[in-house]
């Protein structure tokens, strides 16, 4: 496997510039993903925090079936409507309050059976081949199924790839003023291409 990337390594020397472009998916790939996605963990995290503040939030079904772990009841309820659910978390923030939030929480977050910072369950070699693909004049792109936010507020710390180069799942946001006139933008409950009930 080793001389066979090696291989297409020195055969892209071929390619002109702009033609070099890398794409890699995130989940499982540049990342651990087991026992459970890292972008869940956070949502589960500030579901426990939303509940604290109203202890009302754990008697909705899509919310009391992730904080008991329920997997048969996840599986009726559906998971797009418990990532629906969870999107309505942060419904209101505005991205830079959002992506505050996951670099906050990847700071402190920890793999629940290693036991290290989630940070460090990042692929070693993978890291590797980013950096000879950089090194080769390559364009890196992330293209994920999770939020692009989430992975975009992470991204260069983790892999070197700017938030730019990232593409996975959008919530939509709503545009509006604020008191001085100013442009803001702010999360909404709606995941784009995914029809809400």
């Amino acid at each position: 496997t080793l001389d066979a990337l090696l291989r297409f390594l020195e055969d892209c020397e071929d390619l002109p510039i702009r033609d070099r472009v890398a794409a890699f998916d995130n989940d499982g790939t540049l990342w651990c993903e087991r026992p459970s996605y890292v972008q869940l963990d956070f949502f589960i995290e500030a579901l426990q925090r939303a509940v604290a503040l109203d202890p009302h939030l754990s008697e909705r079904p899509e919310y009391a079936a992730l904080l008991t772990q329920n997997s048969q009841a996840i599986g009726e309820l559906g998971l797009e409507r418990i990532a629906l659910a969870l999107a309505e978390l942060c419904a209101g923030q505005s991205p830079e309050d959002f992506g505050g939030q996951v670099r906050e929480f990847m700071g402190q977050a920890r793999h629940r059976t290693l036991d290290v910072p989630l940070s460090a369950t990042v692929y070693q070699p993978m890291l590797e081949l980013l950096d000879e693909l950089r090194r080769r004049d390559f364009t890196i792109f992330i293209v994920s199924g999770g939020g692009t936010e989430f992975v975009r507020a992470i991204s260069d710390d983790l892999y070197g790839v700017p938030a730019q180069n990232v593409v996975g799942t959008m919530i939509a946001y709503e545009f509006s003023r604020d008191e001085a006139g100013r442009p803001q933008l702010r999360r909404t409950a709606d995941v784009q291409g995914v029809a809400n009930e």
